[in-house]
């Protein structure tokens, strides 16, 4: 009850924020604790849509190399997990909360240690970096309104309603994609993150490249990819330009 009330103020005095200053992102009201809840019901939901694809060799890759670079990054006491999604999709998703997530499709256009390290830094980089919480937060103020948010603090059904509709929002953001900032700044932050890693940073680029000479040749299995990204050849040069 203790974070429900918490939780109820923020978002009273968030709204007041919104209300008086026109900004929808000048509190952060949800904690780890509520992150981690609203990360394991879209976690949850995407699971069931999609099914775990269980691989010995992948399943222990992406679990090593992704723990190495959470524990390299701003938040690494979170609690990371690291799973294969069973689609032939060549992509990969970040929920809050620490669950990162690759499509079974993504291992065809994987070749070396360093390049499955790239799309696992980018994504512990939108966790660590807040990006879908800071999103969702800014959407939810909005969606909800002053209206809305009072039935929240006062009504005796408000800590389900909140619950439910940050979920929503949080599934809508994985499908429509991060901001091309958020999409940047991953990349910006993942070379660091591979670099304290022990990896090469170039392995971002090589990836990149391969996706681009891909696209002409299955541009069904990168639709989801590139509809959520910026320009491939935007990111590779601000990749290079990062690493020099």
């Amino acid at each position: 009850m203790a974070l429900w009330r918490r939780t109820r103020l923020l978002l009273f005095v968030s709204v007041l924020c919104v209300v008086f200053t026109g900004s929808a992102s000048a509190l952060q009201f949800f904690g780890v604790e509520e992150e981690i809840r609203i990360g394991s019901d879209i976690a949850a939901e995407l699971e069931a849509e999609h099914g775990l694809y269980h691989h010995r060799s992948w399943n222990g890759s992406i679990d090593r190399m992704g723990n190495e670079l959470a524990a390299v990054s701003a938040r690494p006491d979170l609690p990371y997990t690291f799973r294969i999604l069973d689609d032939d999709q060549i992509n990969a998703l970040a929920v809050p909360g620490g669950f990162i997530y690759v499509y079974r499709g993504l291992f065809d256009a994987i070749d070396t240690n360093d390049e499955l390290a790239a799309v696992l830094a980018h994504e512990v980089a939108h966790v660590a970096n807040r990006h879908g919480m800071n999103q969702l937060e800014r959407n939810l103020i909005v969606s909800l309104g002053l209206g809305l948010v009072l039935r929240l603090v006062f009504g005796a059904d408000g800590q389900s309603l909140l619950w439910d509709l940050a979920s929503g929002l949080g599934m809508d953001l994985l499908i429509k994609g991060y901001s091309r900032e958020n999409e940047f700044d991953a990349d910006r932050t993942g070379i660091h993150l591979m670099q304290r890693a022990g990896y090469d940073p170039r392995g971002m680029i090589s990836f990149l490249e391969k996706l681009q000479r891909m696209e002409a040749r299955q541009p069904s299995r990168l639709a989801v990819w590139f509809s959520t990204h910026p320009p491939t050849h935007e990111r590779i040069d601000a990749i290079e330009a990062a690493i020099r």
